[in-house]
């Protein structure tokens, strides 16, 4: 579905018009996405692989985030440019290495928050289920 971003990187906050794709395999920390949208050359020296701390927010308000994460891979032909993502949950999946499963609750939650730089609150859930690995 074309949709117009707001896209934050690099200390700026510029939109964009393009297709956007999400998903995530509950058996993995981390997620992908993905944006294509017309080539110009401005654009093409915007997206570049390596880019860290790209949000990416939208919605049918324009303000909800969408996405948080990096980007992996940049592709372009005469028309579009084809835009790979990552979000921040490769971090955590490098931190925890392949036993983030042995980890519970809380330590998960606690980890992904610091990786998208929010705080945690863990008022009202109950210490057995947080503590549960």
């Amino acid at each position: 579905m074309v949709q117009e971003l707001i896209v934050k990187a690099n200390g700026k906050s510029t939109k964009f018009l393009g297709n956007f794709s999400y998903s995530k395999d509950i058996l993995d920390v981390r997620a992908i996405a993905s944006f294509r949208l017309s080539y110009t050359d401005e654009r093409w020296k915007f997206w570049k692989p390596g880019l860290d701390k790209v949000e990416l927010i939208g919605g049918v308000t324009g303000s909800g985030r969408l996405f948080y994460g990096h980007v992996t891979r940049v592709v372009k032909n005469e028309e579009f440019i084809d835009v790979s993502l990552e979000d921040m949950g490769y971090r955590m999946k490098a931190t925890c290495s392949s036993d983030y499963q042995n980890k519970t609750l809380k330590e998960v939650i606690t980890q992904l928050c610091k990786e998208i730089e929010f705080t945690p609150v863990f008022d009202n859930i109950p210490k057995d289920i947080l503590n549960k690995k």
